[in-house]
């Protein structure tokens, strides 16, 4: 059994609630707080396109648009298991929304009441993604980067949202601006970063490097997403448990789809993806779900494939 957290215990307790009045569920049986894991989401981008919605860069303004189709992705994941749902906002900032403030907190506010409406028992994590900016690039200035996420985060500490997910980083020098805006938030924050085939960041860092430039910072978790759960995410997950303290996040996605007639067609089995996971929860990792193609079926079974280990 790994060491608990208070978050974690915090986290746990929040579960028993939903969970001790069930009549299927003792807490002799309850797997769920015997394991030291905590269910995360799947997808929401490559769901939705499944569902017709083709433009990614309009996803967020289906908060106002189209409520409902994003409530019902949050409501399935409950459904299925999902003890932390993540809002649909992954590409809503400033720059994607070409500086309009007004807009911005418009749109982050229904992220998160929508997420709120659908979350039952579950925790919401506010979820932020990166820029789309190279950092290599000289006229890109760090202190605009910051202040970019800063005013994400000047809206999302008025809110009600219980932690900060900021996935999909993959330079380190945006990471490091991303937590700066965060953590005057004073909200628990999450850090998952994505990475190329020789387990570096586009940046350059390996694990060992990130580790060492996050020491002083205050984190939930520190983990990977949207890596094939094939080639990749086991090895992520075993150089997380040998470099770093924190909790590990496991978010893998289902590999590079192919794309006809705009339905995408994913090559990962669910029984390989559950075999993978499994190894990757025997291996560490704590807060565990799906990135691109998975969808609520894969929770669901991780979900059964877990509490039976």
């Amino acid at each position: 059994m790994y060491k608990q957290s208070s978050f974690m215990i915090y986290l746990k307790y929040n579960i028993y609630l939903l969970y001790s009045n069930r009549k299927e569920v003792s807490m002799k049986n309850d797997r769920k707080i015997k394991n030291n894991y905590i269910l995360l989401d799947g997808a929401m981008g490559s769901l939705l396109k499944q569902s017709g919605i083709n433009d990614y860069k309009n996803i967020p303004e289906l908060n106002i648009k189209n409520k409902d189709l994003i409530k019902n992705v949050h409501e399935r994941y409950v459904r299925s298991g999902s003890d932390i749902i993540l809002t649909n906002s992954f590409s809503l900032n400033g720059i994607s929304l070409k500086g309009d403030d007004y807009k911005l907190k418009t749109l982050i506010k229904a992220s998160i009441d929508i997420a709120n409406q659908s979350k039952g028992n579950s925790l919401v994590a506010y979820d932020v993604g990166p820029l789309g900016v190279n950092m290599k690039d000289k006229s890109v200035d760090s202190k605009e980067i910051y202040e970019t996420y800063y005013e994400i985060a000047k809206i999302i500490k008025e809110l009600n949202v219980d932690m900060i997910f900021i996935e999909t980083m993959y330079q380190m020098e945006e990471a490091l601006c991303a937590l700066d805006a965060f953590k005057e938030t004073n909200k628990d924050i999450f850090l998952s970063f994505t990475f190329n085939n020789d387990n570096r960041l586009y940046s350059g860092e390996n694990i060992k490097d990130i580790v060492r430039l996050l020491k002083d910072y205050k984190l939930k978790a520190l983990g990977f997403n949207c890596v094939d759960v094939r080639s990749k995410a086991l090895s992520l997950t075993n150089e997380f448990k040998t470099y770093s303290a924190f909790d590990i996040i496991a978010k893998p996605n289902l590999g590079i789809p192919k794309e006809e007639d705009n339905i995408l067609t994913y090559g990962v089995l669910e029984s390989e993806f559950l075999d993978e996971m499994e190894s990757i929860y025997k291996a560490g990792a704590i807060y565990i779900g799906g990135c691109c193609g998975t969808n609520p079926n894969h929770i669901k079974l991780l979900k059964e494939r877990l509490w039976n280990i």
